[in-house]
């Protein structure tokens, strides 16, 4: 469900930009609020943050472990997954390529609205595989994680930020207290700098 919300998350912010391009190359002189540039951004940014990471370790959970053991010592028992991560591995880097070269030279020659309009069709595209393929798909659990880790890292999480807000720090504008804490700074990296 996350990877799904992560997915429409990038979709929208994708969306948004492809928009704003778009709305920019039929009347330059608009000035298009540079918010909501940025907040399309920060969508595309927070789903491929949310799905980037889980793809990779979802795709691998779809291998059954039951590969077949070799029936003699010759035969070479063959590894499903380490095939599919030299694809994916090539997917990944065959995406870069296309992404810096092919979408540098459309953006260019055709415009920024055609530049961001073939991710947004793609990422439409995938998003509707996706979720046709999803009944389907094998959900792993690791049953040694539980509602209790989770809520570990964020109580973590919130005593590091009540710290984080809580602690002051002041430094007078006087110049021997600099002096100072770069005597101390210097004289604990070398005392021979000194």
């Amino acid at each position: 469900m996350l990877l799904l919300a992560s997915l429409i998350s990038s979709f929208k912010g994708l969306v948004a930009l492809t928009s704003t391009a778009l709305a920019w190359a039929r009347h330059p002189t608009n000035n298009i609020s540079s918010s909501y540039l940025f907040w399309s951004l920060c969508l595309i940014s927070l789903g491929q943050g949310g799905y980037n990471p889980s793809l990779q370790a979802f795709g691998a959970d779809q291998i059954p472990n039951d590969d077949e053991l070799p029936c003699t010592k010759d035969e070479q028992k063959t590894n499903k997954k380490s095939l599919f991560f030299q694809w994916w591995y090539f997917g990944v880097c065959g995406g870069s390529l296309a992404g810096v070269t092919v979408m540098s030279y459309i953006q260019d020659t055709f415009g920024w609205a055609l530049g961001f309009a073939i991710p947004t069709i793609a990422m439409t595209a995938s998003i509707l595989l996706f979720w046709c393929g999803s009944r389907i798909y094998t959900y792993k659990q690791d049953d040694n994680i539980s509602e209790r880790s989770s809520l570990d890292i964020f109580r973590a999480i919130k005593e590091a930020v009540s710290k984080l807000m809580n602690s002051r720090i002041t430094l007078s504008s006087n110049k021997p207290d600099v002096a100072e804490l770069e005597y101390v700074f210097l004289s604990s990296i070398n005392p021979a700098l000194l």
